[in-house]
């Protein structure tokens, strides 16, 4: 089956923005007097989109559903003057994106990031490649690991689920390829161990951008 077009999850596969997360995070938490967590802790906490994100870092704690909306508010809210503070690419991102690019391939993004955040990040700090569709997560439609999403994607495409590439790096996104019928590439170096994308249905392991390459273009395009 020929690939078309690769679509991204945003955070953990292009973007390394755990410490600009986690930090927002831990200010929601702080400013309603709850304890913090260490940054590495949010490698599990995120990836889930901002409700579950807070969930997660509640989780130890008697809360109710309205601290829940509180924190998630306070979590937004700092984050909207925060989130590039120390986000940055991957290294070897910018070269896959510029090979893409050149390609004949369609490139999007899908993230359960806040629908807001996504297409600020995007147009900041991936300013220099075009992207043919940026989505995050949007009221009324469900998140990732739901095909719903990524099934408008292919629909607005007009290519068969089995043409595009998801890639991640975590079980969300291996979940989110596996329920859509999108061929499912998980990478190493974000939040989460090979171990977990395994599990969860990745069909192939990137550990680095250029494998990335060589799975999707060096190779005519094309998987068995």
């Amino acid at each position: 089956m020929t690939i078309k077009a690769v679509l991204f999850d945003l955070d953990g596969t292009l973007l390394n923005s755990l410490d600009d997360l986690a930090d927002s995070a831990n200010e929601a938490l702080r400013q309603m007097g709850y304890p913090t967590h260490a940054t590495e802790k949010y490698n599990y906490f995120v990836g889930g989109g901002v409700v579950n994100l807070m969930k997660s870092a509640l989780a130890e704690e008697q809360y109710t559903e309205k601290e829940l909306t509180k924190a998630v508010q306070l979590k937004k809210a700092h984050y909207t003057n925060n989130w590039a503070n120390k986000s940055t690419l991957y290294k070897g991102v910018p070269l896959l994106l510029d090979a893409i690019e050149k390609s004949p391939l369609k490139m999007g993004v899908l993230s359960n990031k806040p629908q807001e955040f996504t297409a600020q990040i995007i147009g900041k700090l991936f300013k220099n490649w075009h992207f043919d569709h940026v989505s995050g997560a949007k009221e009324g439609i469900p998140i990732k690991p739901a095909p719903d999403a990524a099934l408008a994607i292919c629909k607005e495409w007009g290519f068969h689920p089995s043409e595009i590439a998801y890639i991640g790096d975590t079980r969300t996104d291996m979940e989110t390829a596996v329920n859509t019928g999108m061929l499912a590439i998980g990478v190493t170096w974000g939040f989460r161990p090979e171990s977990e994308l395994l599990e969860f249905g990745a069909e192939h392991i990137c550990h680095s951008p250029d494998e990335i390459l060589e799975l999707v273009l060096k190779e005519q395009t094309s998987y068995e």
